[in-house]
């Protein structure tokens, strides 16, 4: 990765700013990083700026001492009041440094308008005249991307460690969660399965693409059912993942299923408790690698070395097609083959990950 204008070490007690608006997933990537900048500054005064969808991902993490939540839409939708408030709170937050883990050039400025004296960010491409000092986004099929953020904390001095994600709760958190499961006749200690069909859903984008079709859910749900009876099935998602999880539900009859019912943090203590998670490449993706427990993914049109990490990379499966992936960057481009990656990815192919998840065979990294 290049670097463009090398930084130099804070004051010990910097006043520090991070910068990650939108999307749970992408929030839990960024704390190998927030473990970096914590690890070299910890006299530092460390604050997040995110949006409220996600903020609740990093409520217990102990390397914040504070976040500064504000509404998505702010941002999202270019609203000039709301920016200028949310700027006025920033200013008032009489920040040494920022930290900006997006390449918008639109943050960047904000960062400057803020009056932060040292601004480093990520860069796609060319350089960008409101920095101080940038690393340019690698988005090469080797690169696991939180390593991105953790270069870009680098410029400030800091070292970079494992790019380990960290998903933290509560013990007033897993107590809810345990409650929850004996609600719905799960007993927290039984083996079961979390699965999430939907996803691919945040506050910017609705990505379709990104979604194993429904049919090949309850299919592999099916195999895993009649091989492992005893294993429990407990669906989950938000409410407006009601129609693929519905979907699954009415071919699995006697699947637990807790769409809609439950909190960031709750899922969080599920995905820790379950034996082994099937999901899209979605938040709980991310989640479930934060919490060590083995993720089966299907991977159409993102790709599975940049978002999964090489130790939970042999139990995921990914498309053939010479397309894939396509969806780079944040931009997808369209798919005039009806997501024919993701159709061809068959429930036996999920089959042979989830079967050696559940057996405690995991594969060498």
């Amino acid at each position: 990765m290049r670097v463009l204008s090398p930084g130099r070490a804070l004051p010990a007690n910097a006043r520090i700013l991070i910068l990650k608006t939108h999307a749970i997933g992408d929030l839990l990537m960024t704390t190998p990083a927030i473990r970096d900048l914590r690890a070299a500054y910890p006299a530092a005064h460390v604050t997040l700026m995110t949006g409220s969808w996600s903020a609740p991902a990093v409520r217990a993490n102990p390397h914040l001492d504070e976040i500064l939540e504000f509404d998505d839409r702010v941002l999202l939708d270019r609203r000039l009041a709301g920016m200028l408030r949310l700027l006025w709170r920033v200013r008032r937050g009489k920040f040494d440094a920022a930290v900006i883990f997006h390449p918008s050039p639109l943050l960047h400025l904000f960062a400057l308008l803020a009056g932060i004296p040292r601004r480093y960010g990520l860069l796609r491409g060319a350089g960008n005249r409101f920095l101080t000092a940038g690393a340019v986004e690698d988005l090469g099929p080797g690169t696991y991307y939180p390593v991105n953020f953790q270069r870009v904390a680098a410029l400030t001095g800091a070292s970079i460690g494992e790019p380990q994600l960290e998903a933290r709760t509560l013990p007033e958190e897993e107590a809810s969660a345990a409650a929850l499961l004996s609600g719905a006749g799960v007993d927290p200690e039984e083996a079961f399965v979390l699965v999430a069909p939907g996803g691919g859903r945040n506050s910017k984008d609705d990505v379709a693409a990104k979604r194993w079709p429904s049919g090949h859910f309850a299919a592999l749900l099916q195999t895993l059912r009649s091989r492992m009876p005893q294993t429990r099935i407990v669906l989950t998602g938000s409410a407006a993942d009601a129609a693929e999880t519905g979907a699954v539900l009415s071919a699995v009859p006697g699947a637990v299923d807790l769409t809609g019912r439950t909190t960031l943090a709750e899922l969080f203590c599920l995905a820790g408790r379950a034996r082994a998670v099937v999901c899209n490449d979605s938040a709980l993706l991310h989640i479930a690698v934060a919490r060590g427990t083995p993720v089966v993914a299907p991977f159409g049109p993102t790709s599975l070395e940049r978002f999964v990490p090489p130790s939970a990379r042999g139990l995921c499966a990914k498309s053939a097609l010479a397309c894939s992936p396509c969806y780079v960057g944040g931009d997808f481009p369209g798919c005039p083959i009806a997501f024919q990656c993701m159709r061809d990815l068959t429930p036996e192919a999920l089959w042979t990950g989830l079967a050696r998840a559940l057996a405690g065979t995991l594969p060498a990294a």
